[in-house]
C-alpha cells in the first residue's frame, strides 16, 4: 500500500470504474462465491490505492467487512474492516447515518453477534432509498430480517416486510419483491403455520425460477423440505430436496449462507428416515446405508453451521437427537445443551424454546436429570417461551410430549 500522504482522490472516472466493478462482482453472488470474492477483493484493493474521502472510505471498508463474513472466510477480519469502517464514519462526523448498515449486518448476523442488533437504521434506509440505491435498500431490510425473525420479533418483521414490499411494488423491483416473499414464508416457518409456509415457499421457488435465480431455490427448496418434516411428509420433503440437489449441480461455488438451509434440512431428513428405518426393523444393510448417510451430513451441517449462527442451534439439536436414538445418551444431552447454549447467545427464543421441549422430552422418556434440571424444568421454560411468542403449534407438541396426545406429529423439533 502507498504512503497515506502519497495516496491521491479518484477522479470522476475511478468512481464510474468502481461503480462498474462492484456491479460486476456482485453479480456473482448467487452461483459463483468464489469469483465475487476474489473480484470484490481485487477491487478493495484498487480503491485502497486512493485517499478515500468520509462516506468512500467508510463504504469501502465496509464492504471488506462484509466480504470476509459472507464468504466465510474470516469473521475477524470482517470485525476489524467493519470497526475500521466505523471509525471512517466517526472522524468525518457521518456516524449518525453511516451505522449498522448492510455491511455490518451481514457480519452480525453470520458471526452471531445477534446482542448488538436493535433495529435497521431508518435514516440509511432513506438516504440510500433517495439516492435510487433500491439492492441495498433491500438488503438492509433483509439481513436484519435474518435476525428479527430467529429472535421471535414478529411484529417488527411483518413492519419490515410491508416496507420492503412497498418499496419493491414502487419501484418495480421483482427481486426485492422475491426477497420479501421469501422472509413471509421464514416468518410462517418460524411461527409454525406450516401450510402457509409450503404455500409460500413454493411460490418463492417458482418467483426464483422466473428470475433466473438458481441459487434461491437450494435454500428456499430446502427450508420447504423442512416444513414438509414438520408436517410428517417425507415423500414431499424428500421431492423438495431432489429439487434443491438439482439446484445445486448447476451452481460452481456458493457461499455457505447459500447452503446453510439445505445442507441442515437434508441432515434433519436423514435423521427422520433412520429413525424410521429401525422403527420398522429395515434390514441391516439399509440401516447402515442410512446411518452413513446421517454421519456425512452432520460432517456438513457443522462445518456450514460455523460460519452462519442462524442455522447452529437446530444442527445441534439434530444431532442431539441422533444420538439420542442411537443411545449415545452422554453425546445426546451434551449436543441439546449446546443448542440451549447458542440459543440463548442469540436470543433466538423460538428456537431456544425448541430444544428447552426437545431436552425435556429426552430426560422424562430416560428418566434423568441434566446439571440438576429435570425434564418438568425445561418443559416449563419451553412453555413460557411458547406462550410469550404465541407459537400454538409448538404448544401443542409439549402438550403432546408431556402426554396430552393431541395430532400426531413428528419426533423432533
Amino acid at each position: 500500500m502507498p504512503d497515506e500522504k502519497k495516496k491521491t482522490a479518484p477522479s470522476e472516472k475511478d468512481y464510474i470504474l468502481f461503480d462498474v466493478l462492484f456491479k460486476l462482482a456482485t453479480a456473482y453472488a448467487n452461483y459463483n462465491g468464489k469469483k465475487m470474492f476474489f473480484e470484490l477483493l481485487n477491487l478493495i484493493r484498487m480503491k485502497m490505492e486512493f485517499k478515500l474521502n468520509g462516506e468512500n472510505g467508510f463504504a469501502t471498508y465496509s464492504l471488506a467487512g462484509a466480504l470476509f463474513a459472507y464468504s466465510g472466510i474470516s469473521f475477524s477480519l470482517s470485525k476489524k474492516f467493519i470497526d475500521k469502517a466505523n471509525y471512517y464514519a466517526r472522524i468525518n462526523g457521518i456516524e449518525e447515518i453511516y451505522n449498522t448498515g448492510y455491511d455490518e449486518t451481514i457480519y452480525k448476523c453470520l458471526s452471531g453477534d445477534w446482542k448488538s442488533f436493535t433495529k435497521i437504521n431508518e435514516k440509511l434506509l432513506e438516504h440510500k432509498l433517495k439516492n435510487g440505491e433500491l439492492i441495498y435498500t433491500i438488503y438492509q431490510i433483509g439481513w436484519a430480517l435474518y435476525i428479527i425473525i430467529c429472535r421471535g420479533e414478529y411484529d417488527y418483521a411483518e413492519y419490515l416486510i410491508k416496507r420492503g414490499n412497498e418499496i419493491s411494488e414502487n419501484y418495480d423491483f421483482d427481486y426485492g419483491t422475491l426477497y420479501m416473499l421469501s422472509f413471509k414464508s421464514d416468518l410462517e416457518l418460524s411461527r409454525r403455520n406450516l401450510y402457509k409456509a409450503v404455500s409460500y415457499f413454493t411460490e418463492s421457488c417458482e418467483l426464483a425460477e422466473k428470475l433466473g435465480l438458481n441459487s434461491w431455490i437450494l435454500g428456499l427448496a430446502g427450508k420447504r423440505a423442512k416444513a414438509y418434516i414438520l408436517l410428517n411428509d417425507l415423500s414431499s420433503a424428500k421431492e423438495s430436496l431432489d429439487k434443491a440437489e438439482e439446484a445445486l449441480k448447476k451452481e460452481d461455488s456458493l457461499t455457505p449462507m447459500l447452503l446453510s438451509y439445505f445442507t441442515a434440512y437434508k441432515l434433519l431428513y436423514f435423521i427422520r428416515q433412520y429413525e424410521k428405518g429401525t422403527a420398522e426393523s429395515l434390514p441391516e444393510n439399509k440401516i447402515s446405508i442410512l446411518d452413513q448417510e446421517v454421519k456425512k451430513n452432520i460432517k456438513a451441517a457443522v462445518k456450514v453451521a460455523a460460519k452462519v449462527a442462524e442455522i447452529k442451534p437446530e444442527v445441534e439439536r439434530y444431532i442431539g437427537y441422533y444420538y439420542y436414538i442411537t443411545k449415545n445418551y452422554s453425546k445426546s444431552l451434551n449436543f441439546f445443551n449446546k443448542s440451549i447454549e447458542y440459543a440463548k447467545h442469540l436470543e433466538s427464543l423460538p428456537e431456544l424454546g425448541r430444544s428447552y421441549l426437545e431436552m425435556g422430552k429426552i430426560l422424562n422418556q430416560l428418566n434423568l436429570s441434566y446439571r440438576n434440571n429435570n425434564a418438568e424444568y425445561y418443559f416449563s421454560e419451553a412453555q413460557k417461551i411458547f406462550k410469550k411468542l404465541s407459537l400454538s403449534w409448538d404448544v401443542s407438541e409439549l402438550n403432546r410430549v408431556k402426554g396430552f396426545p393431541e395430532e400426531k406429529l413428528n419426533y423432533i423439533i
